[in-house]
């Protein structure tokens, strides 16, 4: 018997076409893979390059809080590098927080100034012009510091070196500090007689008692004239011989202004100054009541007394700043790395009315 075989070779061909156009889709696909999974690691590596310098310029500025907390306030607000592909930027901001304490954004009720807001952005570009951003964010605080506290001057002036807690230097003698807890501006009664003088014809004490009576004349036994009434008598003797007036009740001033020095501090060794604030008692009155600081420091005793007073400027050369925020404020760096520190307190007023100075804290490291 005879088979008949048809021809393969036309098949064949056919499949070869097809396996082939199968492989070149599979290849594709694969390569296409392979290349995105190399550029994913690259990528990959890159981001986590890019997390490394965030990270690493937060801890450059942590070991800078740990020179002195004001020195991250006295940085710029805003400062940039680059390193290779990587452009890198660090803010720095204030923190504000509201009556309830919490933080919100500025201004809120007040400024904390013991924490600082630090922001650290690294970009780069992955390819054309798109751009891949790292941020990292972070609160420093001032923990690590003391303070130096008074809260009384009752103790009076005198003391140059820190040692009774309820004692200063000195004081232009138009400062009160007679109630525990408190400096206020000296009150100087203005003179003057309360109460009521007998009339002239009512005084039953003799001669003397009639005639010690302004404007009244002894006479047949008794008394005439109208007597002058206790405020009009000008001077404390002719006041007080009076019968029913005394002296000094009426009216009255507070001196304008007055100043206060602290004792001398030792901090014990070199270390950064770095906030002062302060509890006070501010009445509502024209033109002004007002209180204001500023500090001096030195490296030792004998400097701190020739050393120039400043304020949040630091030592600029002109004596004209002054701390005026009492809830904080920040000290210059320029009294870092110095030993002894004093301050000095200004309290003004309309004559009326006194401002009423409670308590300091100077914060140091």
């Amino acid at each position: 018997m005879i088979k008949h075989f048809k021809s393969q070779n036309g098949q064949s061909l056919l499949e070869v076409i097809i396996a082939l156009a199968i492989f070149s889709l599979v290849a594709s696909s694969l390569a296409v893979m392979v290349l995105g999974g190399f550029s994913g690691l690259e990528q990959g590596g890159e981001h986590l390059q890019a997390k490394l310098l965030a990270s690493q310029q937060i801890e450059d500025i942590r070991l800078l809080r740990e020179i002195g907390f004001n020195e991250l306030a006295f940085s710029q607000d805003v400062t940039t590098s680059t390193i290779g592909q990587y452009d890198s930027t660090v803010t720095y901001e204030d923190v504000c927080r509201d009556g309830s304490n919490d933080i919100i954004a500025c201004p809120g009720s007040y400024t904390d100034v013991y924490m600082q807001k630090i922001t650290s952005q690294v970009d780069w570009i992955i390819r054309g012009t798109i751009t891949n951003t790292v941020k990292q964010i972070t609160y420093l605080t001032n923990w690590d510091s003391i303070d130096w506290t008074q809260t009384d001057w009752s103790g009076g002036n005198g003391q140059t070196i820190w040692s009774d807690e309820t004692e200063y230097d000195s004081d232009d003698s138009n400062i009160d500090v007679s109630i525990a807890g408190e400096v206020s501006l000296l009150y100087s009664p203005a003179g003057g007689c309360t109460g009521t003088v007998t009339a002239c014809g009512g005084t039953g004490g003799g001669r003397s008692g009639c005639e010690v009576q302004a404007g009244c004349v002894w006479s047949k036994g008794n008394c005439t004239g109208v007597a002058t009434p206790c405020i009009d008598l000008s001077d404390q003797i002719s006041c007080e011989d009076q019968e029913v007036c005394s002296w000094g009740g009426v009216g009255g001033d507070y001196a304008l202004s007055g100043l206060l020095v602290s004792s001398k501090f030792n901090m014990s060794d070199n270390s950064p100054i770095q906030v002062i604030e302060w509890d006070e008692n501010i009445p509502t009155c024209s033109p002004v009541c007002a209180i204001k600081l500023q500090i001096r420091s030195a490296n030792n005793q004998g400097q701190l007394s020739s050393a120039e007073w400043s304020g949040p400027e630091g030592e600029d050369g002109d004596e004209t700043d002054y701390f005026t925020v009492s809830t904080g404020e920040l000290i210059h760096t320029d009294h870092n790395g110095d030993q002894w520190m004093q301050y000095q307190v200004f309290l003004s007023g309309n004559g009326s009315e006194t401002p009423i100075f409670e308590k300091i804290k100077v914060n140091y490291k």
